[in-house]
C-alpha cells in the first residue's frame, strides 16, 4: 500500500479537528437514551427538543403529563445528570408539544432531504388490459376452490395490472432490488439506496479495522465504488468507535493504536505510546485522561 496521506479534515470537518467532537456526541446521546434515563413511561408522553448545556427542552404530549413534568423536574434532572456523570444541565424548559414543533421537524427533514413530491393517485379507472393479460389473470384463479375467493383475488389481480400499466405509462419504473414502483431516473428506492450505502459503509470500515492507516485511493483498490463520502463516513464511525472504548477506560493498547492510525493515517511503527496517549487525551474530558505509560 501507498504513503500518500488523506488530510485528516477531509474526512473528519473542523469538530474533530478541533477536539470538540467527542464531547458533542457525549451530550447529543441523550436523545438516544431518553428512555432509559426518564423511564418508558415519561418517555412516552415526552419528546426532547433541544439539548445545549446547561439547558435541556422537553415537550409534553398533553397538559396532565406538562404538570407532571412541572413535579417532576427535581428528579429528572438529577437522572440526567446522573447519565451525564456530572453537572452538566441545570434548567429543565417545559413546553407543550404544538404544531410549530411538528412543523420545526418538517423543515428538518425538507432541508435534509429537499423537496418531497406529493403522492400522486393513480387513477387507473378508464384502463383496458389486453385479452392475453386477462387470460393471464383467469389461468391464475382458475386453481381456487372458493369462489368468492377466486373473485376476489382476480378483482385485486386486475386492478393491480391496470394500476401497473399507467404507472408504467407516467415514467415510474421498479427498483431493480425490491420491485416498488418509482419515479425519476435513479434504478434503486430510497430504501434499497440507504440498505447499498450501509452495506457499502460496513465493507470499508472491515477494511479499516485491519488496516486503520489506509488511504482512500488504498481503499479504492479493493472497492472501485469507494468514494470519499463513503471513506469519510466508514472513518469517522471507526473512530467514534474506538475513541468510545478509550473513554470507557479500555486498558488494550490496541484499540488506542487503532485510534490513532484512524486519526493520522500513520502505521503502527511510526507511532510512540507517548503520542498516542497526548492524541487520545485530546477527545476525553479531563477526568477521562490517562498518564502515559509504556506498553
Amino acid at each position: 500500500m501507498t504513503e500518500r496521506m488523506t488530510p485528516l479534515e477531509a474526512c473528519l470537518g473542523g469538530a474533530l479537528k478541533a477536539g470538540k467532537l467527542w464531547q458533542h456526541m457525549a451530550v447529543m446521546r441523550l436523545f438516544e437514551a431518553w428512555p432509559t434515563v426518564v423511564g418508558r413511561c415519561i418517555a412516552d408522553n415526552t419528546k426532547l427538543l433541544k439539548v445545549e448545556p446547561p439547558v435541556v427542552r422537553v415537550a409534553a404530549y398533553t397538559s396532565p403529563w406538562l404538570q407532571q413534568l412541572q413535579m417532576r423536574k427535581p428528579q429528572l434532572l438529577k437522572k440526567i445528570n446522573d447519565y451525564y456523570g456530572g453537572l452538566v444541565i441545570t434548567e429543565m424548559e417545559l413546553v407543550m408539544y404544538r404544531h410549530s414543533f411538528v412543523k420545526e421537524e418538517e423543515d428538518a427533514k425538507k432541508e435534509l432531504l429537499g423537496d418531497i413530491p406529493k403522492r400522486v393517485k393513480i387513477d387507473a379507472s378508464k384502463t383496458v388490459l389486453s385479452e392475453a393479460e386477462v387470460a393471464d389473470i383467469e389461468q391464475s384463479v382458475a386453481v381456487i376452490d372458493d369462489p368468492a375467493l377466486a373473485a376476489t383475488i382476480r378483482k385485486v389481480r386486475i386492478n393491480q395490472a391496470k394500476k401497473e400499466r399507467v404507472m408504467a405509462a407516467k415514467g415510474y419504473h421498479r427498483c431493480r432490488h425490491c420491485g416498488l414502483w418509482i419515479e425519476g431516473e435513479r434504478p434503486l428506492c430510497m430504501t434499497c439506496l440507504h440498505k447499498v450505502r450501509r452495506s457499502r459503509v460496513i465493507a470499508v470500515k472491515e477494511v479499516l479495522q485491519k488496516y486503520p492507516f489506509a488511504k482512500l485511493d488504498e481503499v479504492r483498490r479493493l472497492y472501485g465504488w469507494c468514494d470519499q463520502d463513503l471513506y469519510g463516513e466508514a472513518k469517522r464511525e471507526s473512530i467514534y468507535l474506538y475513541l468510545r472504548k478509550s473513554y470507557e477506560g479500555t486498558k488494550s493498547w490496541a484499540d488506542l493504536y487503532t485510534a490513532a492510525m484512524l486519526i493520522t493515517g500513520k502505521r503502527r511503527e511510526e507511532l510512540t505510546p507517548e503520542f498516542v496517549i497526548n492524541l487520545t487525551n485530546k477527545y476525553l474530558p479531563d477526568e477521562k485522561k490517562r498518564k502515559v505509560v509504556t506498553p
